[in-house]
């Protein structure tokens, strides 16, 4: 392999899973996977030609918005994908946890889904792009097109409704 391509891989490496953290976030794990590898693959497309001042994260998060926005326009399979037991959002459950703990840990996730779901587009975005994708507000501003400080104050302000949605549905007996 030469320079170009170990730089490429290298770069895969270390970004593909939060990119495709941040696509499950928003279409479930099967079209996650399909879109990530469109996003690596514009990536290796224009990898000569980007101009990445600020690293590729806020790039690839930026074509993942875009991809996952055409296929939720185009509904290319788009089902809305519930967690299950067996995965949320790729992430497999610890085998040391005891039923218990996994059992807590599940009803935590659900909660958090849901309350995800009942904040705005806008609010969620950013949760989606700072916490599952783990951009900085400013990557994240990059990749919006928005100014870092609207960023900031609207994370600031969905994480505020997350905790008290989330707080709020796990005091309810019943999830959804």
């Amino acid at each position: 392999m030469g320079e170009v391509e170990d730089d490429f891989t290298v770069m895969y490496l270390a970004h593909a899973d939060r990119v495709f953290a941040y696509l499950c976030s928003q279409l479930g794990p099967q079209e996650a996977e399909e879109l990530t590898a469109q996003v690596f693959c514009e990536a290796w497309r224009q990898r000569t030609t980007v101009r990445l001042d600020q690293g590729w994260m806020p790039w690839l998060i930026g074509v993942a918005r875009n991809l996952a926005r055409q296929a939720a326009k185009q509904h290319v399979r788009r089902t809305r994908v519930e967690p299950d037991d067996e995965t949320v959002w790729g992430v497999i459950p610890d085998p040391a946890i005891s039923l218990a703990d996994a059992d807590e840990q599940r009803h935590q996730v659900l909660a958090a889904l849901t309350a995800l779901r009942g904040l705005s587009e806008a609010d969620r975005e950013v949760v989606q792009m700072c916490v599952i994708a783990g951009l900085s507000p400013a990557d994240a501003a990059l990749a919006l097109g928005e100014p870092a400080s609207t960023v900031r104050s609207r994370l600031t302000r969905a994480r505020r409704r997350l905790a008290a949605a989330t707080s709020d549905l796990l005091t309810c007996e019943e999830l959804i």
